[in-house]
């Protein structure tokens, strides 16, 4: 609906393709237009209408001024925006996951598993992978390790171009992390505290960051902390006779 207001008749002058029953000749119910300085804007909006039936409009209003410089009329344009919310929600509604992603498929691909971790965390946080700070990375290794994304031997380095960071950060943060997980699950333990004070060990090795570093890949640190317990190293998941 498009209407041009007169501000000597304060009437409607006229309207095309009207949304509404109002008609020309019928009270504009504007404000006074003398009231507005002559500085002021002469264009408002988009602002929000509502209709009868539920219908949202976006509008602009233009002020028209005469010879001098007087407002004599304002033009308003009314945009329904209904097709626009269906179409959107036609798009949205295509775009969107109606059922659950089929895990079966996606056991064995590492690097799938890589973006769905990160990407997870970006979206609950709202920090993109540039902002994030040592304690998001740090949440983010942890769930990596959790998920066993560290297993795979070429993980590493797909990680740290993920986090845009270099690869010995990922394995200082990783040993970081793991030797705070460590620290929680020690004092939570039963009997920790006996432990303790009898001076025995945790049953969880902890590697030091700098042994860490020293490692090129998850399993080269699964075998050397399997070693440090006594236990036969692993090779493709089964004991070593």
């Amino acid at each position: 609906m498009s209407g041009d207001h007169e501000g000597d008749r304060s009437g409607i002058a006229g309207l095309w393709n009207p949304v509404t029953t109002r008609r020309p000749g019928d009270p504009s119910l504007l404000g006074e237009l003398d009231a507005l300085a002559p500085s002021a804007q002469d264009v408002y909006g988009p602002y929000e209408r509502m209709l009868v039936d539920g219908r949202r409009l976006s509008s602009v209003s233009a002020v028209l001024r005469d010879a001098q410089d007087r407002p004599s009329a304002v033009l308003c344009i009314n945009l329904d925006r209904t097709p626009l919310e269906q179409a959107a929600a036609v798009l949205s509604a295509f775009g969107a996951p109606v059922v659950q992603r089929p895990e079966p498929l996606f056991e064995e691909d590492w690097s799938e598993r890589i973006q769905h971790v990160i990407g997870s965390y970006v979206r609950e946080t709202g920090r993109p992978v540039e902002r994030m700070t040592r304690q998001d990375r740090l949440a983010v290794l942890g769930r990596l390790d959790e998920a066993r994304v560290f297993a795979v031997r070429r993980a590493a380095p797909v990680v740290a171009g993920a986090l845009r960071v270099s690869r010995s950060t990922v394995y200082g943060l990783l040993a970081r992390w793991r030797a705070d997980s460590s620290v929680r699950v020690e004092s939570t333990a039963p009997g920790a505290g006996l432990a303790g004070a009898m001076g025995e060990s945790s049953p969880r090795a902890v590697l030091e960051p700098a042994a860490w570093r020293r490692l090129p890949d998850g399993p080269s640190l699964a075998r050397a902390t399997q070693g440090r317990q006594g236990v036969p190293p692993r090779e493709g998941g089964h004991p070593v006779a």
